[in-house]
């Protein structure tokens, strides 16, 4: 920890530096250890690299929510996220960091982030993500089961994820539903995803209701065959033997 706070100290100061160049103001430990503290206590988790392109992506994703709520300059976010590579990852951004050179001045959180997701989220790895997408159906899976896996893929699609409106993304949901379901909301043409998504949610219900109800007063059950009447066994004659 002693060191790890050695080296975050370090590096902010030199891009400091390099934002101002050499005039910059110089960070106090006692303020980048605090930082560092509030940081932690959000519980960010490591990355070690390899080849992990799911959990790099949420690696990515977990910081971007962690700084949403935790106000710090682009420097920190940089300082904190390298805080926490270990191994391989490390090495990649020791190497990375070593070829940026101070005219580019301070290195932002998206020059960290971008040649991250290149990376360790490649373009071929993104493109599978959209294919799957595009071809998500529920099949067996329930609503909700369903309306997670949409929306964990739809962010990797460009044209859904950032739609000004949500009509094409509700079409998608309802295209992907079952038959029953799809022809009981359809009719309502409900463009606001939630609303969908409720909506569907509580048709699966009422209908799984339904059916257990009917199934416990017998409806459904098959109607018992008529036992068919045997006639009686014939025996042939014996023949007369001469």
């Amino acid at each position: 920890m002693a060191r790890a706070f050695e080296q975050l100290t370090a590096f902010l100061t030199e891009q400091a530096e390099r934002a101002g160049n050499g005039g910059g103001h110089q960070p106090a430990e006692e303020d980048v250890y605090h930082g560092l503290d509030k940081f932690l206590k959000r519980d960010p988790p490591n990355f070690e690299g390899g080849y992990n392109p799911d959990g790099a992506y949420e690696w990515i994703r977990e910081l971007d929510r962690i700084y949403e709520t935790l106000v710090c300059a682009d420097p920190r976010k940089v300082a904190f996220a390298s805080y926490l590579l270990s191994g391989e990852a490390r090495t990649w951004w020791t190497g990375v960091r070593g070829r940026i050179t101070p005219a580019e001045g301070a290195i932002t959180w998206e020059i960290f982030r971008n040649p991250f997701l290149k990376k360790y989220f490649p373009a071929n790895t993104k493109g599978r993500k959209e294919m799957e997408f595009l071809e998500l159906r529920q099949g067996m899976m329930s609503v909700g089961e369903y309306a997670a896996k949409f929306e964990e893929l739809c962010r990797f699609h460009p044209y859904y994820s950032v739609a000004a409106d949500e009509t094409s993304k509700c079409d998608k949901f309802e295209y992907g539903l079952r038959p029953d379901i799809r022809t009981a909301v359809g009719h309502d043409q409900i463009r606001n995803f939630a609303t969908l998504v409720e909506k569907c949610r509580i048709f699966e219900e009422n209908e799984k209701s339904r059916k257990e109800y009917l199934r416990g007063k017998g409806v459904n059950k098959a109607p018992k065959k008529k036992e068919e009447r045997r006639k009686p066994y014939f025996r042939p004659p014996e023949q007369v033997r001469n």
